[in-house]
């Protein structure tokens, strides 16, 4: 379940429940990267470029590559092989603190990416993007 800081009419959170999609993206995908979109936005860190403009990174700012995950991805092996070859820092998004878990656990596992990324979820995107743009943040 990934719960946004959007209110539904009720004015509470709403809620999104992974549904294999038809397609090639999720609803709960496309509402992350929508989500990590306003945050960027509200904190003034534009967004670059998005999909396949950029490696295949869901979203890039001036400092840093973004990936939403919903934890259901089939192999990390993707995800570690672009951030060992990514020439910017690496944010992944999770939609939960147990998919955020799940990446740290399989991420401390890997020797050579250390300082090259950090995990997180929506709410505490905006403090380490204020980090990267202070000179700060850069460790996994």
């Amino acid at each position: 379940m990934y719960v946004t800081d959007r209110l539904g009419e009720d004015k509470e959170p709403r809620k999104y429940y992974y549904v294999d999609p038809e397609g090639d993206e999720s609803q709960i995908h496309r509402t992350g990267n929508r989500d990590i979109k306003n945050v960027c936005k509200k904190i003034n860190e534009p967004i670059t470029a998005e999909g396949l403009s950029n490696q295949g990174w869901d979203l890039e700012t001036s400092g840093a590559y973004l990936d939403f995950k919903t934890g259901l991805e089939k192999s990390v092996k993707e995800i570690i092989s672009k951030i060992m070859d990514a020439d910017k820092f690496a944010i992944i998004v999770c939609m939960n603190h147990n998919v955020k878990t799940k990446y740290e656990t399989t991420f401390s596992l890997v020797e050579g990416i250390e300082g090259k990324y950090r995990i997180c979820c929506l709410n505490e995107l905006a403090k380490i993007l204020k980090e990267l743009k202070n000179g700060q943040g850069k460790t996994a």
